[in-house]
């Protein structure tokens, strides 16, 4: 398999063995999940999220066993976006006694990061979060899932 230009390390993709693991873009960025899901030894987990313009572009995957895949197809109006944030709300709630944590690379917002959810955003990082185009929920290096207009 060829690969572009651009690597896992191009993306900072560093997880550790016990994240729960998050990818996310569209077909453009296939070569890419592929190669972040190679590198995951067999007992990883997470969701990958792929949105692709029509049932056509759907494909074969391969991911450790403890993977969802989910194909979105745009012709069917469903969003990267959206699931992306509905999938962060449930996996990072927001709790006083205990932290959830998730190891995420979201194609078009910078390097793979952690992400938890016992984040209070500033004013400066809701100003941040309303700016990222495909991920409503990320603030700076941490996830407050909010209802942003």
């Amino acid at each position: 398999m060829t690969y572009p230009e651009q690597s896992t390390a191009s993306i900072g993709w560093n997880p550790s063995e016990t994240d729960r693991i998050l990818l996310a873009g569209t077909e453009a960025d296939l070569p890419l999940i592929e190669m972040a899901l190679a590198t995951l030894p067999e007992r990883a987990r997470g969701q990958v999220f792929i949105e692709v313009g029509s049932v056509d572009d759907v494909a074969m995957l391969a991911a450790p066993g403890r993977f969802s895949i989910c194909w979105l197809v745009r012709d069917r109006g469903q969003s990267l976006k959206r699931s992306v944030d509905a999938w962060l709300s449930e996996m990072l709630p927001v709790s006083g006694v205990e932290d959830h944590s998730v190891y995420a690379w979201i194609a078009h917002e910078g390097a793979a990061r952690v992400l938890t959810s016992n984040y209070i955003p500033t004013n400066s990082a809701l100003r941040s979060q309303r700016s990222l185009a495909s991920c409503a929920s990320f603030a700076a290096e941490r996830v407050l899932p909010l209802a942003l207009s």
